[in-house]
């Protein structure tokens, strides 16, 4: 008899098998949850680093930009100062200040920048570059760019009459990426 009651009979397990059920049914659906929580970070992840990549190439094209201004005297005209293609200050400058042909620092007016009300920098898919115009009008293909959340500050200080600092600032959505360089005047 004492084995007979340690089986219990059809009649008291009736209810078992939905519990069950609804036990494997609340384990899925929170593995299923954990796993779309997970994608959703994956995706805004992504989005951020994809930002802060694209951030950093816009700092370093705008320390490129400034010394090709700074040493522009150098190459092209001897007698000017070192540095007076680009004097102190704080600007907006893109790839196509370097394009104006013929290019001489007196035929280029850089834009200052403005920290109040910054300039935000369109992308062109087309040529993948970046720039102030919305229309890339020196360039030979098609062009359709679009406005981007991100604006470029870029700071130029001399702390002599040989050495200039280039401050880059890249802002987006809240976020400040920051790269700094010196440069020297290795042709006095």
């Amino acid at each position: 008899m004492a084995m007979r009651s340690f089986f219990l009979s059809s009649q008291s397990r009736k209810g078992q098998s939905l519990v069950e059920a609804l036990v494997a049914l609340s384990v899925l659906v929170t593995g299923f949850l954990g796993i779309l929580t997970l994608l959703s970070q994956s995706y805004y992840l992504r989005r951020a680093t994809a930002d802060q990549l694209t951030a950093t190439y816009l700092a370093a094209e705008g320390v490129e930009i400034a010394r090709g201004l700074i040493y522009h005297d150098i190459f092209k005209s001897p007698s000017s100062p070192w540095g007076s293609c680009l004097p102190a200050g704080n600007y907006e400058i893109d790839f196509q200040t370097l394009t104006t042909s013929p290019y001489t620092c007196n035929s280029v007016s850089i834009p200052s920048y403005n920290a109040a009300n910054p300039d935000k920098l369109y992308f062109d898919a087309g040529s993948g570059l970046y720039g102030y115009n919305n229309s890339f009008g020196n360039l030979s293909i098609p062009t359709s760019p679009v406005a981007t959340n991100f604006s470029r500050e870029v700071s130029v200080s001399y702390i002599s009459t040989q050495e200039a600092v280039v401050q880059v600032k890249v802002f987006w959505k809240g976020n400040t990426y920051a790269i700094e360089d010196h440069f020297y005047n290795w042709h006095p």
